[in-house]
């Protein structure tokens, strides 16, 4: 299977946006708790969307389309209506309080569900037109390159608050390589601390099975 530029932080997206979606759905103005946690998620999300659309906007775009003149022009459009319907997202948010009415919760929760929509079908884009004519341009090779130069370009909170996410998303041997490269390359202290994080998101079956098959020690 060729290398795949949008499988990982894709299956993530996927994960926090239904998990913001269930927070919306759960949201009333009378537990203010139930907002602070939708609030706390959608930042999550709204900072997560924002580090994958600079990967994209600034790495993987701009190398496709020095190969393949015009092949970028939809999806950049996309970014920018989807940047300004998060943008606005983001603001009826905040205006959000223990004082608001259950009606301006449910607009937002749907016009989240909109949001939801059109960035699903937004993926898809990416992963059925783009990473097409990604592997028609760039070897599996050039594609590790990038990837390890996107990697390089993190800083720890940014590493953690992917994997955080990244990590739970995947299959049973996508976590193992992606915690096992993690851990070769990271130091230990680094590694344990997205560890740590990546076990709170995660049910204890699997995250013992992960461990388990890394040989890694488990903090109980």
């Amino acid at each position: 299977m060729r290398m795949n530029t949008y499988a990982f932080p894709h299956k993530a997206l996927r994960t926090l946006l239904g998990k913001v979606s269930i927070a919306a759905g759960n949201a009333d103005p009378s537990f203010p708790e139930s907002l602070q946690s939708l609030k706390f998620l959608f930042k999550e999300l709204y900072d997560f969307l924002e580090e994958h659309a600079q990967v994209e906007d600034q790495v993987i775009l701009p190398a496709l389309e020095m190969r393949m003149p015009g092949s970028t022009l939809e999806n950049h459009e996309e970014h920018e209506y989807l940047d300004a319907q998060i943008g606005t997202l983001s603001k009826q948010l905040e205006a959000l309080n223990a004082e608001s009415s259950m009606l301006e919760v449910n607009n937002f929760y749907l016009d989240f569900s909109n949001f939801q929509a059109e960035y699903l079908k937004h993926m898809l884009l990416e992963e059925q037109d783009i990473l097409e004519k990604i592997w028609m341009n760039f070897s599996d090779e050039e594609l590790m390159e990038q990837h390890q130069r996107i990697l390089a370009s993190f800083t720890p909170d940014q590493i953690m608050a992917t994997f955080k996410y990244i990590i739970p998303s995947l299959t049973y041997s996508e976590r193992r390589m992606a915690m096992g490269g993690l851990r070769a390359n990271a130091p230990e202290f680094f590694y344990l601390q997205v560890l740590k994080v990546v076990k709170a998101q995660m049910n204890e079956s699997d995250f013992d099975k992960m461990v388990a098959e890394l040989e890694m020690p488990i903090e109980k």
